[in-house]
């Protein structure tokens, strides 16, 4: 596989969210998970959702009207993979590999 995969997490600010327990913080986080298990394979960016972005995601913004999908949003190269509750490296993990990915 020698394209770049690219996972994109889409979040929003949570009002009075202690430090390190942000969305932001968890893409973070996910992003050295993943970086140090796939290298450069994988890209891993984080959208803080707000109304001023939704142009630029017109397909999550319907995913999220038609009550398909729910903050935080997970997608792996455009497809969703998981949305509400927490992010699961895991998942996300399995899903790469899945794609054919290796690891380091």
């Amino acid at each position: 596989m020698g394209n770049k995969v690219l996972v994109r997490i889409f979040g929003i600010p949570i009002k009075g969210c202690k430090p390190g327990k942000s969305w932001e913080d968890a893409a973070r986080i996910t992003r050295e998970i993943l970086t140090s298990k796939f290298g450069e394979s994988v890209d891993v960016e984080y959208i803080e959702f707000l109304p001023s972005r939704w142009k630029q995601f017109p397909e999550v913004v319907d995913l999220i009207r038609a009550g398909e999908a729910q903050i935080p949003i997970v997608m792996v190269n455009d497809v969703m993979i998981s949305s509400g509750g927490k992010i699961d490296v895991g998942r996300i993990e399995r899903y790469l590999l899945g794609m054919g990915l290796k690891k380091l």
